[in-house]
């Protein structure tokens, strides 16, 4: 078919009252074929800001009130914006993978690739004090709603306590 016929095709369609029903077509093929993580995003799906971080009952003394957890699929990414930062787009990033299962969210911290040329890319913030190479089982304390409490317990005892509050 030459470009012309095709022009007095679509031409045809547009006067004949078609036009609407192609538009609404391809509408709803676009709006329903968006979905997030299979259509199934979850209770865990969106950013989540971390109030804080207790060690044996303790406050982390590290921890600066500024890391963000961001849920999507099976990825868990983590950003911190330095507090001293220049401004409010430098942050550092951390990537991992994430599965929920039996009342426990595990995080791992694992993975590399040759892009990353200092090797943090893939492990978590030191304050986290998430093992590095293996999943790290943290135990649901209070199941995820606008806020979600977990915990985890280190090769040595120390229990850490991480409370997380839902951004979006």
């Amino acid at each position: 078919m030459s470009s012309h016929n095709t022009y007095l095709s679509v031409r045809r369609i547009i006067e004949s009252g078609g036009a609407k029903f192609f538009f609404v077509t391809m509408l709803l093929a676009v709006l329903t074929s968006c979905t997030r993580n299979n259509g199934d995003i979850g209770p865990w799906f969106g950013t989540w800001h971390l109030e804080s971080i207790m060690v044996d009952g303790n406050p982390e003394v590290e921890y600066e009130n500024n890391i963000f957890w961001a849920f999507q699929s099976e990825v868990i990414f983590l950003t911190r914006v330095p507090v001293d930062s220049p401004g409010m787009h430098t942050v550092e990033k951390r990537f991992g993978t994430w599965r929920e299962a039996d009342g426990t969210l595990y995080l791992k911290f694992a993975y590399s690739d040759n892009s990353d040329t200092e090797g943090y890319q893939y492990h978590a913030f030191e304050e986290l004090h998430f093992p590095y190479g293996s999943e790290t089982p943290l135990s649901i304390i209070k199941a995820p709603g606008r806020e979600a409490v977990l915990q985890y317990t280190d090769a040595d005892g120390h229990v850490y306590t991480y409370t997380i509050k839902k951004q979006s």
